[in-house]
């Protein structure tokens, strides 16, 4: 199966260099295949995960052969995004030089931290060429949406202990949270974790919502039912970093698109009552088979206990600065993975992205990277003058965002599912992506003057 794999591997990058569309829906594939491959080796080594990437990176190949060029004409529509851009390269460099200074050997951890954070800029640039027409990018999320929904089948499959190959965690791994009373089995389905299964899950439910909420949907029956499967799976994973980014896509989604003016209220209402059936059906069926409601408890902790999660980010980022102190302790210290490294470095035991931010690249690094976000953000005021005119484009760009914000949300709770599988943060820029080159999708021609917009 291992060879398969990686002959697969081999077979997907060719096509991805020939044709970078097609190459996006194998990667997908290779993305669901790794983790049963590597749970069916004997040695279930860290390579087959990595070796995904190696997809990614020939798409971004034949996105440079299939439009040369592409970053001028970026930069040019967007002249923020250049800056953001060299800001995040500036600092990835000066953070990798300190781990390679600091520690023998420390180039590898460097290394290892710099793909993590450059690597996903493919996705970017994928995303930016990818929009030819709206029909293709719902294409994109219909086929996300489907065979995710198919992988999912081994969560329930785990919850009813039927012995079927390749379900589970890692070898060696449960996952359980011991709770005042009860106790919750996290499940992970062919997944290798409940994190992952968790994201691959909640990309699902928020690509249904998407569809439904873009402008004469079809097949909505189809989307409302997936959407509902996808949230009982997301629920019987237990992890609630996950179960909340449902609830800030909805966020982002109203004041965004309020913003733009494509969202009214009543249809934002309506669309809610949508999100509120989904999460009621999902807990329903769930509670017939789950008769201690262990599940469904666990997840209605969300509220409390993810406000004070979310307060321990700040703690976290301030203990950091205090044993780190303001230059950090060098890049890929604390990215997932740098264990398998072997080199002697400091080990961060930070779990949300921001203190991870703060260890490795330091204080000065941290401002560097905000003054970078400041930068990008701003660009998607050029994004938006675009297609003001398009509203059917507008109202897209917005449901890409609303799922973009919920994955941000999710690394600043915890980087780990990102940090350590650049294809999922590939995913989430290349929707950045699509977003900033949605200008091409609109029935009529774009403003050619960028300067009289700004």
């Amino acid at each position: 199966m291992e060879l398969a794999y990686y002959a697969l591997i081999g077979v997907a990058s060719f096509i991805a260099v020939k044709d970078f569309r097609k190459g996006i829906y194998l990667a997908l594939v290779v993305d669901l295949l790794r983790d049963i491959v590597r749970k069916s080796s004997p040695g279930e080594s860290v390579l087959i995960t990595l070796a995904g990437a190696a997809v990614w990176g020939a798409i971004f190949v034949g996105v440079y052969l299939d439009r040369p060029g592409l970053t001028q004409q970026a930069y040019r529509l967007y002249p923020r995004l250049k800056k953001s851009i060299t800001m995040l390269l500036v600092a990835v460099l000066f953070a990798g030089l300190l781990s390679a200074i600091q520690y023998r050997s420390g180039y590898k951890i460097a290394v290892l931290g710099a793909i993590s954070y450059v690597m996903p800029l493919f996705g970017l640039a994928i995303g930016f060429a990818f929009p030819r027409d709206r029909t293709e990018i719902t294409r994109l999320l219909q086929f996300y949406v489907v065979i995710n929904a198919i992988f999912l089948i081994g969560v329930p499959l785990e919850y009813f202990h039927v012995e079927v190959s390749g379900l589970g965690g890692m070898r060696g791994m449960d996952w359980i949270r011991y709770r005042q009373g009860y106790i919750v089995d996290l499940m992970s389905g062919f997944y290798r974790s409940p994190d992952i299964m968790g994201l691959h899950a909640a990309n699902t439910l928020m690509f249904c919502l998407s569809l439904l909420v873009l402008p004469k949907p079809k097949n909505r029956w189809l989307w409302l039912g997936l959407a509902v499967w996808a949230c009982i799976c997301l629920i019987l994973g237990g992890r609630r970093k996950m179960i909340g980014m449902p609830f800030v896509f909805l966020a982002s989604w109203f004041l965004v698109g309020g913003r733009v003016r494509v969202v009214a209220q009543s249809r934002g209402l309506i669309f809610a009552g949508v999100v509120a059936v989904v999460i009621a059906a999902s807990l329903f069926v769930i509670s017939r088979y789950d008769e201690t409601n262990n599940y469904s408890s666990y997840a209605s902790t969300l509220p409390n206990e993810g406000l004070e999660r979310s307060y321990s980010v700040i703690g976290a980022s301030l203990t950091t600065l205090r044993q780190s102190g303001i230059i950090g302790a060098g890049l890929g210290t604390a990215t997932q993975g740098s264990y398998y490294v072997k080199v002697k470095s400091v080990r961060g035991w930070q779990e949300d992205g921001l203190s991870r931010l703060f260890l490795e690249f330091g204080l000065f690094g941290v401002i560097l990277l905000a003054t970078a976000l400041w930068h990008f953000v701003r660009s998607f005021k050029n994004c938006f003058a675009l297609t003001r005119g398009d509203r059917q484009v507008v109202a897209l760009q917005v449901v890409l965002l609303a799922c973009v914000l919920a994955n941000g949300a999710s690394f600043l709770i915890s980087h780990q599912q990102f940090s350590g599988d650049p294809g999922s943060a590939i995913i989430v820029l290349m929707l950045l992506g699509m977003i900033f080159g949605a200008y091409r999708l609109q029935r009529r021609t774009p403003p050619a003057p960028l300067r009289r917009l700004q």
